[in-house]
């Protein structure tokens, strides 16, 4: 039987699938155009308390899911500042 929390982790999971792309766009590129850091930022937070949320509520698959797509929104978060304001070598 599909749960609640089992469609809930499909989302997160798909999720976690579309921002692992844009990571490895963002690698290639070495660049941010067209979006806003503190939007990504602010969804990025919003995933590290669904971890709590869900490991609160007993949403296992959820949580599981949550820290994928709470990693990977870290991790472009962390690559978006560092191409904007320490790589340098694209205006050599």
């Amino acid at each position: 039987m599909i749960t609640p929390d089992t469609i809930n982790a499909i989302f997160e999971t798909g999720g976690g699938i579309a921002v692992t792309y844009n990571c490895i766009r963002l690698w290639r590129d070495r660049a941010v155009n067209g979006i806003s850091i503190t939007s990504q930022a602010w969804f990025s937070t919003w995933g590290l308390w669904n971890i709590y949320f869900y490991w609160y509520y007993d949403h296992t698959y959820s949580w599981y899911a949550a820290i994928f797509l709470a990693s990977v929104n870290s991790l472009w978060v962390v690559m978006a500042i560092y191409f904007t304001y320490f790589d340098r070598k694209q205006y050599d």
